[in-house]
């Protein structure tokens, strides 16, 4: 469920920081896109989202659920922070940003409802003195152990191969052999859109080189998710997932 609009808040805001306009139709359409019977973002109608944008433009203090600085921005539009101050507002694309935080939210629901302890946003660290962030990183202990899941979202269309790429090659100073990111635990990379073939074979590549189990899910994957009202019900969804990628990681040569 969604706690007071916070991940439209995060959307307006984030548009408004970067300089760009709002287009309220755009935001609409995008968040009808992800409703599902038991979501309150279907109650959500366009005088609302006007209502709250109007709201941040005339005032210098807003509420938002993450703290709006560059890390945060940069993230949310998918691009590097050490390139995001040089990046001009035209190449800032307000429907990136509005996919990430709504998939960002909406994994983060998912994830509370199985029990998972939940952050996003936050560095893990790597070897010398290297950090990752990835959208959401999820932690659950149980008497079998801790289980961990990271999720990335790649929300460009096409979704950006050399955006993939990186995250897996940043990712592997935080997940060596002695690291506690291990044969239980999950990578998962995720689209609205569908993955090109490049994308997909360092997904599979990923997937049989690594110990932990690496897979995507695109728009097609999200959508049966979202359809699902029931929590176990899409864990089940979701666990078919992770067996095909541990499948599939056997079979390979």
């Amino acid at each position: 469920m969604i706690d007071n609009l916070q991940f439209l808040n995060n959307i307006l805001g984030g548009i408004t920081k970067s300089g760009n306009e709002v287009d309220v139709d755009l935001i609409n359409s995008t968040i009808k896109r992800y409703n599902s019977d038991s979501d309150d973002s279907s109650n959500i109608n366009l005088n609302t989202i006007k209502e709250i944008a109007e709201n941040i433009s005339q005032n210098d203090k807003f509420n938002f659920d993450a703290e709006l600085n560059k890390v945060n921005l940069a993230r949310w539009y998918e691009i590097h922070e050490e390139d995001f101050k040089d990046t001009k507002k035209e190449r800032l694309e307000s429907e990136i940003l509005i996919h990430h935080i709504l998939l960002e939210n909406k994994f983060k629901n998912w994830l509370n409802e199985w029990d998972y302890e939940v952050e996003i946003g936050e560095e893990m660290d790597g070897d010398d003195n290297t950090e990752f962030i990835p959208d959401i990183y999820a932690k659950r202990n149980t008497l079998h152990g801790i289980f961990e899941i990271v999720i990335c979202f790649v929300c460009g269309n096409p979704p950006s191969s050399d955006r993939v790429l990186g995250l897996f090659e940043s990712f592997e100073t935080c997940a060596k052999e002695e690291s506690e990111f291990g044969n239980r635990d999950i990578f998962i990379v995720v689209t609205p859109h569908k993955f090109g073939s490049r994308i997909n074979k360092a997904i599979s590549l990923q997937n049989k080189q690594e110990k932990y189990t690496v897979f995507g899910l695109e728009g097609n994957d999200l959508a049966v998710l979202n359809s699902i009202n029931d929590p176990e019900k899409r864990l089940l969804e979701l666990k078919e997932h992770v067996e095909k990628a541990q499948l599939k990681a056997l079979k390979q040569p």
